[in-house]
């Protein structure tokens, strides 16, 4: 399993309302973490499926993630 922490970005815009929203995204914030460890419950995740881990981000599992 790997994980990526995302780092906050507060906007003063609603991002619905942006064209490009990707591009307002801060780049830096994407880190992989690889052989993360997990609770085993995490093994039954689904595509789309989020968790929140010790308050350090918000996760989703997604077509590049392995279980």
């Amino acid at each position: 399993m790997s994980s990526n922490p995302q780092l906050q970005k507060i906007l003063d815009k609603n991002l619905a309302e942006l064209d490009d929203w990707l591009g307002d995204l801060n780049p830096e914030s994407k880190v992989v973490i690889q052989n993360a460890y997990v609770v085993p419950s995490v093994s039954k995740a689904a595509l789309g499926d989020r968790f929140q881990f010790e308050r350090l981000g918000y996760f989703a599992v997604d077509k590049d993630s392995t279980l």
